[in-house]
């Protein structure tokens, strides 16, 4: 998605950002629109929503950003993306039809490669979110089972997809699969919950001069069960394997535990938890990844391969 620097300068405007000095475009992301804007008044992170914003969409940010604002009250210690109001006192603003909001820009890199100390680190990071989030509560969201409910729906309307194209036929092939999973999933007992962030991986963390110093992209957060922040580093954390391990987890876990204990229990479910987040992969691969459907087939046979793989894995599951 193109943005001029005459658009760039319309938006630094609803926020007195100065003048835009220059204007880059970072194509992280799956989702979103990221630009860094260098401005007379410094330097920020300028993110154009890709999701549409209905109501729900309006929910998940209104509690994205009052997340972001509880970690930097009380003194998280990882740059996060603060928003910044409008000058109509907003955080987000629409601009040319597209909806958009800001933070400053936090300053460093994404790991290109992940070591062993840094994936520790990432454990280290988990638990001093945790810390952090834990005073909230759950703030009465319930996006984790509500997801469940309505993911049970759209598998139903794939199946009356007419298959077209290669990426129809595997889907169909497969739907039932993952409509039983989905099921079982369901009968588990996923105890207490917090706000996760439900994405703390390589591409979600920023390093300066070798030292992890962020914290960014908290649009999936939502009331889950603590074990999801360990399910979703281990599978997305580049580390040793591209996805979930077992020693991986070892290390992972080791490192967690030696500052908040983790129970059995929660190490039982990290499996399922990855095996329910590839349920809503398989709809969204199918239907979704807009910005990169040329990639969505490839993703889509890799991701049924890994779930075959876990199911035998798992504990939990019969």
């Amino acid at each position: 998605m193109k943005l001029t620097k005459t658009n760039a300068q319309k938006i630094a405007n609803e926020y007195s950002f100065g003048k835009v000095k220059k204007v880059k475009y970072l194509s992280e992301g799956y989702v979103n629109y990221n630009y860094l804007f260098d401005t007379t008044k410094g330097k920020y992170s300028v993110q154009i929503i890709g999701d549409k914003l209905d109501n729900w969409k309006k929910e998940r940010m209104a509690l994205q950003f009052k997340v972001l604002n509880h970690l930097v009250k009380t003194k998280f210690p990882y740059q996060v993306p603060v928003p910044v109001k409008s000058k109509t006192g907003g955080e987000i603003i629409q601009k040319d039809n597209k909806y958009l909001w800001t933070y400053p820009f936090i300053e460093g890199e994404t790991p290109k490669k992940i070591t062993k100390k840094i994936f520790q680190d990432i454990a280290k990071l988990t638990v001093d979110y945790h810390k952090g989030v834990s005073s909230l509560g759950i703030l009465k969201d319930n996006a984790f089972y509500n997801g469940m409910h309505w993911l049970s729906g759209e598998y139903q309307k794939l199946k009356k997809v007419v298959p077209k194209n290669n990426l129809d036929k595997i889907m169909l092939r497969h739907v039932d699969l993952f409509e039983n999973l989905l099921e079982q999933l369901k009968k588990i007992k996923y105890g207490k919950r917090l706000i996760t962030h439900s994405d703390i991986n390589s591409n979600n963390i920023i390093l300066r001069d070798g030292k992890l110093v962020g914290l960014i992209d908290f649009d999936n957060i939502m009331a889950a069960p603590r074990a999801k922040d360990f399910a979703m580093a281990l599978e997305r954390n580049t580390y040793l394997t591209k996805n979930w391990s077992k020693r991986k987890q070892d290390i992972f876990l080791n490192e967690y535990n030696k500052h908040i204990p983790i129970s059995k229990v929660e190490k039982k479910l990290i499996i399922p938890l990855i095996l329910l987040e590839n349920c809503g992969l398989f709809k969204w691969y199918y239907g979704g990844m807009e910005k990169r459907r040329d990639h969505a087939y490839r993703a889509m046979i890799n991701m049924i391969i890994e779930t075959k793989h876990l199911v035998k894995e798992c504990e939990i599951l019969g």
